[in-house]
């Protein structure tokens, strides 16, 4: 809340005699509110956007400093740790969107597994705006609680600043250098983000070392978006480059996590790329909530163990529309 001159509100309640204006933003941890950051003072319309970015990014992190105490506390006392843990899990969920966003042009379903309670990986699958939405799928290198952690606190990061507007390619680039440089973490992440245009049919894209998503063709081809540049945290000057794809009509979109090439088998092969294309072309006709259900299904019927030894995601995309340059 920002209000340049508090005498011109008749509801506001005065803290202190000499305030003409005030800014004032949340601290919260997913869907959780901590508390407030407020600045006063005794200029008219003191504070300009850039000084409630700044905040704003303030409070941001102190809400995921709130958020990785309240899960640091949980995991450490003994007694009660199931409870504990399940109240870990639901601050982290809280984290990531909770409903798949729905278009006339596009169909998405999406399958999140954690092999434990918290988990490394994320995803975003938002809308943008009308015809434009933003997805994203990313994996933590290091597992478990550490994992789990250092995900919240990024994705918290991410969240923040990816409302501020910037194209792909700088996001990924701010993102690496918070990684290495603004934050102990001491951690790489794999991130795969784009913004689906279903208007005009188009993906751009950035790969940060992520498995590379698949478009499968109705003819059958099968394209990869690799463009982008290594794993986060890897090299802090690393500059990420922007792809671009052009969808047609029936595409199939699969974005996943290494936890889905990667699951062992009995005889203790794994699934691997390959794999994951046959069952995928195997159902390709089907629609996209069968697929997902299918794909669960194989892999859990193919793992060699009643869970996952490591978290499994993927989102899934029919395009249906026609881009506009095709319309007669």
């Amino acid at each position: 809340i920002s209000i340049p001159d508090v005498r011109r509100e008749k509801d506001y309640l005065s803290g202190r005699t000499g305030s003409r204006s005030e800014l004032c933003v949340p601290i919260a941890g997913g869907s959780i509110i901590y508390g407030a950051m407020n600045l006063e003072s005794n200029r008219v319309a003191a504070f300009s956007d850039d000084d409630k970015d700044f905040l704003q990014t303030i409070a941001t992190q102190a809400g995921v400093l709130m958020e990785r105490y309240q899960i640091e506390r949980s995991v450490d006392m003994q007694s009660g740790l199931t409870e504990d843990m399940a109240k870990a899990e639901t601050i982290q969920r809280s984290l990531l969107p909770s409903e798949v966003p729905q278009h006339e042009e596009i169909e998405f379903d999406l399958r999140y597994l954690p092999c434990r309670q918290i988990s490394g990986d994320f995803y975003d699958l938002s809308t943008r705006d009308d015809d434009v939405f933003t997805v994203g799928i990313g994996d933590v290198v290091g597992k478990g609680i550490s994992g789990a952690l250092i995900m919240s606190n990024f994705y918290a990061a991410y969240l923040n600043e990816s409302e501020k507007g910037f194209p792909l390619a700088s996001l990924m680039s701010y993102l690496n250098k918070y990684l290495t440089n603004a934050t102990e973490l001491d951690e790489q992440i794999t991130f795969f983000l784009c913004r689906m245009d279903v208007d005009n049919g188009v993906i751009r894209y950035v790969n940060a070392g992520h498995p590379a998503p698949l478009i499968f063709h109705k003819d059958g081809t099968i394209d990869r978006m690799e463009t982008g540049g290594p794993l986060l945290g890897f090299d802090e000057e690393f500059n990420y480059e922007m792809g671009e794809c052009q969808l047609q009509a029936d595409d199939l979109v699969l974005l996943y996590t290494d936890g889905v090439t990667e699951t062992i088998g009995k005889s203790g092969q794994i699934l691997d790329e390959q794999g994951l294309i046959t069952v995928v072309q195997k159902h390709q006709a089907k629609p996209v909530a069968s697929i997902a259900g299918l794909l669960q299904d194989k892999l859990e019927k193919f793992n060699r163990k009643s869970r996952f030894e490591d978290d499994v995601t993927f989102i899934l995309a029919r395009y249906t529309g026609i881009p506009s340059s095709q319309v007669l």
